[in-house]
């Protein structure tokens, strides 16, 4: 899914997310991971964020078309904020940049008739999604996407900075901070950690991710954060 080699197209004008995805890039001593903002309700328009102590201008387009080559190639995944009404087409248009593997849905409420047509129409693009109404993906110390992980704080006491052993998957994006926590706490810490989505129709599964996973020989522990409701729990611990 993302990595240290990855950057992000933020579909809605989201600033101090991408400025928190700034500081754990910053802190993770890697390349800034934003390159670009799309906001089809306004004209292309330049941002100042930070870079550590350095200023940055993060440029806003109306549409992928008007983003030039050179950015758009750069970028392998889109956060996509865009509004329950528009989340559906906002992700069909994501997903067909060649380019674009991960997509990351926050929108809570996308009805579940437009959920179902972009899982079969992802049957034939085959992209990494995440979502609906998920907090994001975060890889330690490589790529944070959205606004999971917290505070600046939280990531150095829950050891987010680097990469370590115990994959964490939830439904529960407001718990992750806390069960990241524990873990590092216990273990040595999380490897990447997943929220799906808390919707009762997620595109990604705990079984998508499991399987997905399971055979990364530095992932030592999977730890599963479920709900109440469902037989998703169930079918994993047949598994």
């Amino acid at each position: 899914m993302v990595s240290k080699e990855g950057c992000a197209i933020i579909y809605g004008l989201h600033v101090s997310t991408a400025q928190k995805m700034l500081d754990f890039d910053f802190i993770c001593e890697r390349e800034p991971s934003v390159v670009a903002f799309v906001d089809p309700w306004k004209d292309i328009s330049n941002y100042k964020l930070f870079f550590g102590w350095k200023e940055m201008f993060i440029t806003s387009y109306p549409d992928y078309e008007s983003i030039p080559d050179t950015i758009l190639k750069k970028a392998d995944t889109v956060l996509n904020y865009a509004s329950f009404r528009s989340a559906y087409g906002a992700t069909l248009k994501s997903m067909e940049i060649e380019n674009i593997k991960n997509i990351i849905i926050i929108a809570e409420w996308i009805p579940e008739s437009q959920v179902r047509k972009i899982i079969a129409y992802n049957k034939e693009k085959n992209k990494n999604i995440i979502g609906p109404s998920t907090v994001g993906v975060m890889v330690n110390g490589e790529f944070r996407v959205g606004n999971t992980g917290g505070s600046l704080e939280n990531i150095i006491s829950s050891k987010l900075y680097k990469k370590w052993s115990v994959w964490f998957v939830s439904k529960s994006g407001w718990m992750s901070n806390e069960l990241r926590r524990i873990i590092a706490d216990n273990t040595n810490g999380t490897h990447t950690s997943v929220a799906i989505g808390w919707d009762k129709y997620s595109i990604a599964t705990f079984k998508d991710i499991i399987l997905a996973y399971e055979k990364i020989d530095e992932i030592k522990m999977i730890v599963l954060l479920g709900e109440v409701g469902g037989n998703e729990e169930n079918e994993i611990a047949e598994m």
